[in-house]
């Protein structure tokens, strides 16, 4: 089965690319993330809701570095979009794109049941 059957796996293959085949530190990092992620869009949401470009910089950063340094890149793809929308000052357009962000991200953490069996099989 290839990660087009079940899409998954393919964030599966992705991290077990980055950590050089590590299968325990790869389930670490998705047990991190799974936990992280939320409570970083929740952060982000606020900061973005109440126009505090500073902290949302910040924010993006974080999730950026993390899901960049996992390979995750189509996460990082929308955190650098909001995080060059920020530099420029352009709420709006910071605000679409975090849409499509936590969008991806739910999408990502829906598959958290079936990326962590991954690592229950030898």
């Amino acid at each position: 089965m290839n990660s087009s059957d079940s899409p998954h796996l393919e964030y599966v293959e992705l991290m077990l690319e980055r950590t050089l085949g590590n299968r325990e530190l790869a389930k670490t990092l998705f047990e991190k993330l799974f936990f992280t992620l939320p409570n970083q869009l929740n952060d982000l949401s606020n900061s973005l809701n109440k126009k505090d470009i500073p902290n949302a910089k910040f924010v993006t950063h974080d999730i950026q570095g993390v899901v960049g340094n996992c390979g995750l890149i189509n996460l990082e793809y929308y955190a650098q979009r909001i995080d060059n929308y920020l530099s420029a000052k352009d709420i709006k357009n910071a605000q679409k794109n975090f849409h499509i962000l936590q969008e991806q991200i739910k999408v990502f953490i829906a598959c958290g049941g079936k990326i962590l069996a991954e690592f229950e099989t030898p």
